[in-house]
């Protein structure tokens, strides 16, 4: 097991950058919004990136998976390998989850976000291309 080449922030400014500027948001009005550490762990936080639109802003949070390389007694049915697994943090470490069922259950565009590819290569090609969104697998906190 291992972790992709580049950060999650590298990710995520990526994947931001395709969605303003890329057509997948129509009317998006305005900067996207990072809160600080801080502010994300907070009440109404939970979220790395609020992206303005029109009708309804879409809450992202990142997640930078772990590349299964190796096979094991614990891999899912049907995944072959190299695959991709993402973790949520366990609720008595942090709110993060509750705080994004929170704004789902509200009625706003809440999304785990983490990319289908791993290498700093494939992160700058995707980008190069607008294509980071549609690499990339979009989970409900519902």
């Amino acid at each position: 097991m291992r972790l992709p080449e580049f950060s999650e922030f590298s990710f995520g400014l990526a994947l931001t950058e395709n969605i303003m500027n890329g057509g997948y948001l129509s009317d998006v009005r305005g900067a996207p919004t990072f809160p600080n550490l801080y502010n994300e762990g907070k009440a109404g936080g939970g979220y790395d990136v609020k992206i303005p639109a029109k009708g309804a802003p879409l809450f992202l949070q990142f997640k930078i998976p772990q590349v299964v390389t190796k096979s094991t007694k614990k891999r899912p049915a049907g995944f072959a390998l190299p695959y991709y697994r993402m973790h949520l943090l366990r609720k008595k470490h942090s709110l993060q989850h509750q705080s994004l069922l929170t704004h789902a259950r509200r009625g706003r565009l809440v999304y785990y976000v983490t990319p289908a590819f791993h290498t700093m290569k494939d992160l700058n090609s995707h980008c190069d291309k607008r294509e980071v969104p549609k690499k990339s697998v979009f989970v409900r906190p519902l």
